[in-house]
């Protein structure tokens, strides 16, 4: 711990002896997070073990995040911590909430064995709770999410891009994200559901980040992200070819709906934002080529606009197999020049 952290955490600690009567022990950071949010795990008496997710300038507040919290627990008791208190003091924004486990899934998921059963039990119940909320119209103002937003930020940051790796062809390759026609039907979703945001108990696994969770999102927008970890998944070239086919083909089976071909379209436009976004920071450093390589998978994905649904499929899962492949190219160049 910093000495930056370490003040944070004796100005919470402070906090919540005053506001909440904890007395905390064993008190560790175990991340940030992308939200510049400090988390605190800690001992507390009498909590029990507990986790203090604290920002200065958040982006969604504490008291919103908790109920947003509670309403997932109504649906996925099991999988979602009980929150204990949220509150506004001396400038922290403050969400404490039960700590369930520390270790995340998304450090473990495709490095050790044994972790993939455990997201497929998330897709599972994420997949079901889409099922069991289905709402119709779809509301775009309720949805938590703003894909207009997400749009903008994405723009923003294309601004900071190099003149020459901004070109026509890109532009209307953004264009086409933000014309992304809005569903049939919104569902209630965690709203980020990636297994970086999953956390690994005895037992069990368990939701955090509530920041998105809520109605009305748009499944689309929701499956790209389940969809969006299957490369990095794929460690061998044996398995990449079967696996990412096989694996997207059955979370599209298990919807409770048949996906129409604009639907598949929907989900590669939303799947090339999400893969752009994750990757705008490290973008700036990255050569020409291998930029390059990330534009046209960009606009391979925006590009899946005709055929059936289960040639758009196919064009999609070919599209994720030679992501993974590459993925595995640079992480064995990466190896070999260690």
């Amino acid at each position: 711990m910093n000495d930056a952290s370490s003040s944070a955490v004796d100005t919470i600690h402070s906090i919540l002896r005053r506001r909440c009567d904890l007395q905390l022990s064993e008190m560790r950071v175990v991340g940030s997070g992308s939200s510049n949010s400090l988390v605190v795990i800690a001992e507390s008496e009498p909590l029990g073990r507990i986790a203090v997710k604290a920002a200065t300038t958040p982006r969604v507040p504490a008291v919103v995040q908790a109920a947003r919290a509670r309403a997932l627990r109504r649906e996925v008791r099991s999988n979602v911590p009980r929150v204990h208190a949220a509150m506004e003091d001396e400038g922290w924004d403050i969400l404490i909430m039960e700590a369930p486990g520390e270790v995340v899934l998304g450090e473990v998921l495709g490095r050790h064995v044994g972790y993939e059963a455990v997201w497929s039990d998330v897709i599972r119940r994420v997949i079901s709770l889409w099922g069991a909320s289905r709402s119709e119209p779809y509301s775009p103002a309720t949805c938590p999410r703003s894909h207009r937003l997400r749009c903008s930020s994405a723009r923003a940051a294309l601004a900071g891009f190099p003149p020459n790796r901004v070109d026509a062809h890109l532009m209307k390759v953004f264009a086409a994200w933000e014309s992304i026609p809005p569903p049939a039907f919104g569902v209630f979703c965690h709203g980020d559901p990636q297994p970086m945001n999953v956390v690994l108990s005895n037992a069990d696994w368990s939701f955090v980040d509530f920041e998105w969770c809520g109605p009305m999102h748009d499944w689309r927008m929701m499956f790209a992200h389940l969809i969006g970890w299957l490369p990095p998944l794929m460690t061998d070239a044996p398995r990449i070819d079967v696996t990412i086919r096989g694996r997207a083909l059955r979370m599209l089976d298990t919807l409770p709906w048949t996906p129409s071909p604009a639907d598949v379209s929907a989900i590669a436009r939303y799947l090339a934002l999400l893969w752009f976004r994750e990757s705008q920071v490290a973008a700036l450093t990255w050569s020409d080529a291998r930029w390059d390589v990330q534009r046209q998978t960009l606009s391979r994905l925006t590009s899946i606009n005709s055929g059936n649904t289960a040639e758009r499929v196919r064009r999609l899962t070919d599209t994720l197999r030679e992501v993974a492949h590459a993925a595995l190219d640079i992480s064995v160049a990466r190896t070999q020049s260690h």
